[in-house]
Parts: structure tokens; sequence; C-alpha cells
């Protein structure tokens, strides 16, 4: 195990305007402009982020280490977790209440647990994986036990998948307590346990939810993956393969980009319709958190 330094400072990318595309499934959407801003620099692979209500994101850090060490990372409050070599952290989540859980190996077995502010939630001797958390102290996870396919489960409300023909993965929690999770029979699809199937198409993974009910994710498009969302259909955020994305409810999304040979932390804040913001102003306002997304657009079908 060795101690690292990463780069972390945001750089105003490129003001995307609005466009009309067309989603993987067909359906026809108008997406909202964004500006983008790349957050981490350094030579290390950088995956699942999660962002909150005060602009937090935390998101895991493969180390250039053998056998490969992972650390938990946050733009705010530097490394969260990093432990022994052999724990590998994974998959942390930041509520939007400042909670951290992540998962990682402990005990004997070596088995993924659910961790949150470094006290073990899970103990069962099967893995625990992708922690969810609201405001509530809900923690929703995946987990196999070996028997059948994984499913969905909540600290407060048990099992809430059920069956044995279908993986559920991926979970996903708002402050309102509606979790999402992907189902990968045939098509994959993410499906809430309110509204039922949100969307359904090629490698849809990585599903997040905000408390206006805009979901985003990340799937197969002609130019390689990029992140979706039910309010606005394919997200253009400039070139790039995209993934591990999440939004908060000011619609500002988090996710992670390849930039030469590394996975990077990007941040995408949404422009205000008809703003007469200049560039400068409009930096300025992202840079204090003030852009707010607006909210009576209807969700569209994706």
């Amino acid at each position: 195990m060795k101690n690292v330094v990463f780069e972390m400072r945001p750089k105003l990318i490129v003001l995307v305007a609005a466009v009309v595309i067309s989603t993987a499934i067909g359906n026809v959407a108008v997406a909202v402009s964004y500006v983008t801003e790349q957050i981490t620099f350094d030579e290390y692979n950088h995956y699942s982020t999660s962002i909150n209500n005060d602009g937090e994101i935390v998101w895991e850090v493969l180390l250039n280490t053998s056998p490969g060490e992972t650390v938990i990372v946050s733009n705010v409050r530097g490394v969260i977790y990093q432990g022994e070599w052999w724990h590998r952290p994974q998959h942390p989540f930041i509520s939007n209440d400042g909670q951290i859980v992540y998962d990682r190996k402990a005990g004997a077995y070596h088995y993924r647990q659910i961790f949150r502010f470094g006290t073990q939630i899970t103990t069962d001797n099967y893995h625990h994986r992708d922690p969810a958390i609201n405001i509530h102290g809900e923690i929703i996870w995946w987990e196999s036990d070996g028997t059948g396919q994984e499913q969905i489960v909540s600290n407060i409300r048990g099992q809430i998948t059920s069956g044995e023909d279908t993986s559920h993965l991926d979970p996903a929690i708002n402050d309102l307590g509606e979790i999402l999770w992907v189902e990968t029979s045939g098509l994959y699809k993410i499906v809430s346990n309110i509204r039922g199937t949100i969307a359904q198409g090629s490698v849809f993974r990585y599903p997040a939810i905000n408390n206006h009910g805009e979901v985003v994710w990340s799937g197969a498009a002609q130019d390689g993956r990029k992140i979706f969302s039910t309010f606005d259909g394919m997200l253009d955020l400039g070139e790039g393969y995209q993934d591990d994305p999440s939004i908060n409810d000011f619609g500002v999304v988090s996710y992670t980009q390849k930039v030469g040979d590394y996975w990077q932390v990007f941040r995408a804040t949404p422009i205000p319709e008809a703003s007469t913001l200049s560039l400068f102003g409009l930096a300025f306002v992202v840079g204090m958190g003030l852009v707010k997304r607006p909210f009576w657009k209807k969700s569209k079908t994706i």
C-alpha cells in the first residue's frame, strides 16, 4: 500500500449546443445544453462516480500497483478510504447529507461487504456489491448467495426483487424511496420499484435517480458508450466514451470519460434554457453551484 496524491482541478472544457437526437430505442428527444468540466487529470483510471446536492463527487481510483489496489476519493474531502491492498474498496455512493457507502473485501474469506463511513453493514458469507444510500439511512445493494440470481436488498425493507431467471444489478435510490436496478435477461432493462420499466436497450447499465424522478444511465451508442436521460434522451457531452453517471437535484451529472489511456472524472452542468448568461458569467455561477435545472419538463419515455 502506498499513499498517493490525486490531481484534481476543475477545468471548463466546452459549451455544448442543444441538439435533436435519436436514442438507441429510436425515440427522438431534445437534449439541453451543458458545460462540461474535467475533474481529474492524473494517470490512473477512475470509475463509479456519485454526486450529491452539495456538488460533492465520490469515485474509486484504480492505482497502478499490483494486484490492483483501489482507493475511494472525494473532490471535497480527498481520500475517503484506502485500507490494505486486498480490501479493494469499490462502488462508492454519497447521499445528499454526505453519508458515503461502498463495498470492499472483508473477513477471513474476503467476501465483499457493505460499509458506511468505515462501519461494516453486512456480514453474511457471500458477496454484497454496489451500495446506495439516501438521507433516511436506507441502504440498498445487490447480493448473491450462490443459489440463484443476484437480488436487490435493503437494510430496511429486506429483499426487493425475486426470481431466479434474471440478474438484478446496479441499484440506485433517491430520498423519496424510489429504487432502481438493472435486469439482464434479454435486453438490458432499467426497472423502478414504483414505475416499472424505465428504459431498455443495448447494455443499459449504471442508472442513477434524483428527487425529481430524472433517471440517467450509460448505454451503447454508435460511437461508443454515452449517457442517457429520461428527460433529455442521449446527452451530448462531446466526443468520447462516457460511463458511470450520477445526477443531483440540480441536474448536474457526474460521469467518467476515456481520455487517452485513462478514465477521468467529468462534471456536466445544464445551462438554463433561453439564458442570456455570457460564457464567463455561466462559468462563475457553475463554479458557485447556482445553476438550477428547470423541472417543468415532463419525463420522456425512452
